[in-house]
C-alpha cells in the first residue's frame, strides 16, 4: 500500500481460527451520506459507525443494543472518534506524528463510511454469503475468474468445508469504487449470548485494524508464505479480549475459565509457544495446526489472549503506545517504499520504544505471572483444578487428570467440579460403576452444570440405563439449549429404546446446531430405523461425500438404496463397504444376500418387519453400538 494520489488497499476476512484475504480495486470513490438500503426481509438500524441488519424475527433491537454498548467501550478504549472511523472527519488526527493522515482518510481511499453488521436468521444464507465473496476474493486476487458453482456443487460445499461462526471482512464493493466492511454472523440454533459473543469478537478485529491503520493484503496463490498484516497473537488476542470479558455469557465465563486451566498447565509444563516463535505466527500457521495439531493450535489461541490480558492490566497505556508506535513504523515504513503492510518487522522496536524491553524478554514476567496468579486462583477456589484436569484429559494423561481432579475433591469437596472431573475420567476407563458414582455426586452438588449431566447421562447410556440417560440429557439441554452433545447423547439413549423417530430427530438437531458433518451418519441411521428410507439415503449419500472412505457410510447407503428398491446401486455401494473393510462379516454378508436378491434385516427391524414375507432377519447388527459409530467414521485428510 503507498498512501497518496495512487493507492492499493488490501482486504481481508478475519474470522475465529480462519483468516483470509484479498487485494481491492485501487479507486477512489465518493462516499455516501448513508447507509444503503438493507436487503428485503431484513431490518435495520444504524448507530454512530454501524450499520446493523438482521432478518431474525424481534431481533433488532437486542442486536443494536448489543453493538451500541461494544461501540461506545471501543471509542473510549482506542481513543477514536466515530467520525475517523466513517472516514468523514477531516479535522480529526491519528497520531501527531502522522500529520498528513487525518480523518477523512478512509472516505479519500473510497472506504464506505458505516461497516455493515448481518446477522442471518438462517445458515444456509450465511454460508452462500460467505461462499460468494470468497470465491470474488479468489478471483481479486489472483486476476481470474469468479469460480461459479452449480447448486449441487454448493450444497455439497457447505457440508464440506468449514466455514467460520462469524467473520469480519473487508472487500471491493461489486461496482469497484467502493470498500466494504462487514461483519457477518448467524443465528440458526445459537443463543443471544453466543450471537453477541461472535460479533463482538468481529468489532474487535475491526476496531483494532483500524486503530492500527493496518491494512496487509493476501499474496497471490504460490506467495502464501509472504508475512502481511497483523501478527496473530496481537488481532487474536485483541478480539478475544472483548469478547469474553464483554459479554454477557453465563458460557464466556466458563470459556475463560478453561483457557485459564489449560494455560496454567502449559505454561507450568513447558508447553506453551516461546516468544520468539510465538510472535511471528501467522494465521496460516494457525490453520496449519487447526488441521494438524488442534490442542497446539488452541493453546496458541489461549496464549494470545492470555498475553494480550496479562500487558493490559499490567500497563494499559504503555500497551497502546505499543500499538501506536506499530501503526507509526509501518506506515514510516511504507512512505519509504515498503511494498507489504505488515507489522511483523516492526514489532520489537515498537515494543521496545513502549516497554524498554523486546517481547521475547517478556516472556519471563508473563509466565511467573500465570504462575503467580494461577497458584493464588487455586488457593482460594481449588474448583479450578478441575479446570487445569481438562488439559491433561485433551492430552489424554489420565494420571496428571486424575491427580488434579483429586485436589479439586480434597480442596474444595462441596463444589462438584471435582466429581465431575473423576467421572470423565472413569467413563474413559470404562469403569461405569465408579462413573455413575462419581457423577451422581457431581449433579448433587451442582445441579445447573449443564456438563455434569450430560457425562452423567454418557455414563448411563454406556453402563446400560438409556430411560436414566434421556433425563440427564434433557436437564442438560434444559441448561444450555445449544449443547449439541447432549442432543447426540439423548438420541444414542433413544436408539437403544428403539425410539427411532425421535432419535432421527435429535441426531438433526446435534447435527443443525454443530454442522458436523459426523452426525449425518447417525441421522441416517436412525431415519433408515425409522423407515424413513428417503430421509435416510440423504443423509448417507451427504455423509459418503464428505468421507469417501469410510465403509459405513457406504454400507448404510447401500442398504437404505435396497429398501427403496433400487438393487443395482445397493449392491453397487454394498461391495464397495466389503472392500473399504474387507474383514468385516456383516458387510460380506450383506453383499452375499443383495446378489442373491434377499433381503437383509436387522436385530431391531424384527418387529417392525415382520409382515414383509419375503424378508430373511438376520441378527447381524453392523455399527449399532456407540462405541462403533463414534469409532468407525474416518475422517480423509
Amino acid at each position: 500500500m503507498r498512501l497518496g494520489s495512487v493507492n492499493v488497499r488490501a482486504g481481508l476476512i478475519r474470522a475465529s481460527g480462519l483468516v483470509c484475504l484479498l487485494v481491492q480495486a485501487s479507486v477512489w470513490a465518493q462516499a455516501p451520506t448513508q447507509p444503503q438500503k438493507a436487503p428485503p426481509g431484513f431490518q435495520q438500524m444504524v448507530t454512530a459507525a454501524f450499520d446493523i441488519q438482521t432478518d431474525a424475527p424481534n431481533y433488532i433491537q437486542k442486536l443494536s443494543q448489543s453493538v451500541f454498548r461494544a461501540e461506545q467501550r471501543f471509542y473510549q478504549l482506542f481513543e477514536l472518534q466515530p467520525g475517523f472511523i466513517r472516514g468523514d472527519d477531516p479535522k480529526a488526527k491519528l497520531d501527531n506524528r502522522l500529520p498528513s493522515i487525518k480523518g477523512d482518510q478512509l472516505s479519500k481511499w473510497g472506504y464506505r463510511p458505516w461497516i455493515e453488521i448481518r446477522v442471518y436468521n438462517n445458515y444456509k444464507d450465511y454460508v452462500d454469503e460467505y461462499f460468494d465473496e470468497i470465491n470474488r476474493m479468489h478471483s481479486l486476487i489472483n486476476k481470474t475468474p469468479v469460480k461459479v458453482e452449480t447448486p449441487e456443487e454448493r450444497a455439497l460445499r457447505r457440508i464440506r468445508e468449514g466455514v467460520p461462526g462469524a467473520y469480519y471482512m473487508r472487500i471491493t464493493d461489486y461496482d469497484g469504487k467502493s470498500v466494504l466492511r462487514r461483519i457477518r454472523a448467524y443465528i440458526a440454533d445459537k443463543s443471544h449470548e453466543q450471537v453477541e459473543m461472535d460479533v463482538l469478537h468481529e468489532m474487535g478485529h475491526c476496531f483494532s485494524e483500524t486503530f492500527l491503520f493496518e491494512f496487509g493484503g493476501a499474496p497471490r496463490s504460490g506467495q502464501e508464505s509472504e508475512k502481511r498484516g497483523t501478527p496473530a497473537w496481537i488481532g487474536e488476542g485483541v478480539a478475544q479480549l472483548f469478547q469474553y470479558n464483554w459479554a454477557d455469557a453465563g458460557h464466556a465465563r466458563k470459556e475463560k475459565l478453561r483457557n485459564w486451566g489449560m494455560i496454567y498447565e502449559a505454561v507450568e509444563a513447558g508447553h506453551h509457544y516461546e516468544f520468539d516463535k510465538f510472535i511471528n505466527v501467522t494465521n496460516a500457521h494457525n490453520l496449519a495446526s487447526v488441521a494438524s495439531d488442534p490442542l497446539k493450535a488452541r493453546i496458541n489461541y489461549i496464549q494470545s489472549f492470555s498475553l494480550i490480558q496479562y500487558m493490559v492490566e499490567k500497563d494499559w497505556q504503555r500497551f497502546m503506545q505499543f500499538l501506536k508506535n506499530c501503526r507509526v513504523n509501518n506506515l514510516q515504513d511504507q512512505f519509504k517504499g515498503k511494498k507489504v503492510s505488515e507489522l511483523y518487522s516492526v514489532q520489537n522496536k515498537s515494543f521496545q520504544d513502549a516497554f524498554t524491553i523486546p517481547i521475547p524478554g517478556v516472556e519471563k514476567y508473563w509466565k511467573e505471572h500465570v504462575l503467580d496468579t494461577g497458584a493464588k486462583q487455586l488457593k482460594a477456589d481449588a474448583s479450578g483444578y478441575y479446570y487445569c484436569g481438562l488439559y491433561w484429559l485433551d492430552r489424554r494423561d489420565l494420571a496428571k487428570a486424575t491427580e488434579r481432579f483429586e485436589k479439586a475433591i480434597a480442596g474444595a469437596p462441596g463444589k462438584g467440579e471435582g466429581y465431575l472431573g473423576m467421572g470423565r475420567v472413569a467413563i474413559l476407563k470404562q469403569d461405569f460403576k465408579a462413573a455413575l458414582e462419581q457423577l451422581g455426586k457431581a449433579t448433587e452438588l451442582n445441579p445447573k452444570d449443564e456438563d455434569s449431566w450430560y457425562y452423567l447421562g454418557s455414563a448411563q447410556v454406556q453402563a446400560g440405563k438409556p430411560k436414566e440417560a434421556m433425563a440427564s440429557f434433557e436437564k442438560a439441554i434444559a441448561l444450555y439449549s445449544n449443547f449439541h452433545e447432549a442432543f447426540d447423547g439423548l438420541a444414542d439413549a433413544q436408539f437403544a429404546q428403539q425410539q427411532f423417530k425421535e432419535a432421527h430427530k435429535n441426531y438433526d438437531r446435534a447435527y443443525q446446531i454443530s454442522r458436523l458433518p459426523q452426525y449425518l451418519l447417525y441421522v441416517g441411521r436412525a431415519a433408515f430405523y425409522a423407515h424413513e428410507y428417503a430421509d435416510a439415503q440423504r443423509s448417507f449419500s451427504s455423509f459418503c461425500n464428505v468421507f469417501t472412505q469410510d465403509p459405513n457410510g457406504a454400507f448404510w447407503y447401500g442398504m437404505s438404496a435396497w429398501r427403496l428398491g433400487d438393487k443395482e446401486f445397493a449392491l453397487k455401494k454394498l461391495q464397495e463397504a466389503s472392500k473399504l473393510q474387507p474383514n468385516n462379516n456383516d458387510f460380506k454378508v450383506a453383499v452375499q444376500m443383495a446378489q442373491k436378491g434377499e433381503m437383509l434385516y436387522f436385530q431391531n427391524e424384527t418387529k417392525q418387519v415382520a409382515k414383509d414375507p419375503s424378508g430373511l432377519t438376520t441378527t447381524a447388527k453392523p455399527v449399532d453400538s456407540k462405541t462403533e459409530k463414534k469409532t468407525d467414521v474416518v475422517e480423509e485428510e
